[in-house]
């Protein structure tokens, strides 16, 4: 009798790697009998900036042992973060909420304010120099549109005098 069992657990076990076989090569089983289909739905609304699958990829969900596959790339657009690093020389002398003035690289004449959030503790070493990352939040404008992974530069106005007599 345990030949008998074990004669069944090899059958089963052929039967489900024959299936896994089937369902990866044309995305229908033999019991299925039809496409197997998941509908997935995006935790926000925005823009779809990449899809790195392509039809017929097999894809795995994620869970505590897996971080699973990425079938798409989605940001809201409507608001934009500036990330970029400022030398350790310079790190000290700015502080989160001032703001920034930057110039898009591929936008000219536009400057746009961003207002700086975030100053990484922790610098990094590149090039010789230690360099701290910062992220600030960009005020966009109705009229013009950016797209994510412009290359940006900002400037930080550490201090400023109005009407002050200046002599020529």
């Amino acid at each position: 009798q345990s030949v008998r069992i074990e004669y069944n657990a090899a059958l089963e076990g052929v039967e489900s790697a024959e299936n896994n076989l089937q369902l990866i090569k044309e995305g229908i089983t033999k019991k299925a009998g039809e496409i197997s289909n998941t509908l997935i739905r995006s935790t926000i609304q925005g823009m779809i900036l990449d899809v790195p699958v392509e039809v017929g990829t097999s894809v795995i969900q994620t869970n505590t042992f897996n971080e699973g596959t990425t079938i798409a790339s989605i940001a809201d657009m409507g608001e934009m973060i500036f990330e970029g690093k400022i030398d350790e020389t310079e790190v000290g002398k700015i502080r989160e909420g001032m703001n920034l003035e930057l110039t898009v690289g591929a936008i000219e004449n536009e400057k746009f304010i961003a207002n700086l959030e975030y100053i990484s503790p922790k610098g990094v070493e590149e090039s010789g120099t230690v360099q701290f990352e910062i992220k600030a939040q960009v005020s966009l404008k109705e009229n013009v549109f950016i797209r994510a992974g412009y290359s940006a530069t900002a400037d930080i106005v550490l201090d400023k005098r109005d009407s002050v007599m200046v002599i020529p």
